[in-house]
């Protein structure tokens, strides 16, 4: 695929698909209905999208979210989970992460 010659680490959800690439960005494909690609719209996409987040460490999907752990020990998330939504990556206010994992 275009954009991902430099791919790190891969996650998959339920329909969506991200990889962490060296810069340390985020690139993801797939449906999109809860907002899990992180590009600001709920449009599918059958190409890589650039997330808005710089500085990942570490990616996790679950079903219709994304969760990125970033290297200053903060962690954003984007999509929807049950009756949470976010738009696109959310500063989850949290400090000190060391791993994310998602869950359905």
């Amino acid at each position: 695929m275009t954009g991902l010659s430099t791919i790190t680490q891969i996650t998959a959800g339920e329909s969506h698909t991200c990889a962490r690439l060296a810069d340390a960005t985020v690139r993801c494909w797939g449906n999109n209905t809860g907002g899990q690609l992180g590009d600001g719209t709920t449009l599918a996409r059958f190409t890589p999208v650039a997330v808005g987040v710089a500085g990942v460490a570490e990616i996790t999907a679950g079903r219709q979210h994304t969760c990125a752990r970033l290297a200053d020990g903060t962690a954003r998330c984007w999509g929807s989970y049950g009756t949470t939504s976010w738009g696109p990556p959310a500063d989850l206010g949290l400090t000190g992460v060391t791993a994310v994992s998602a869950g359905l």
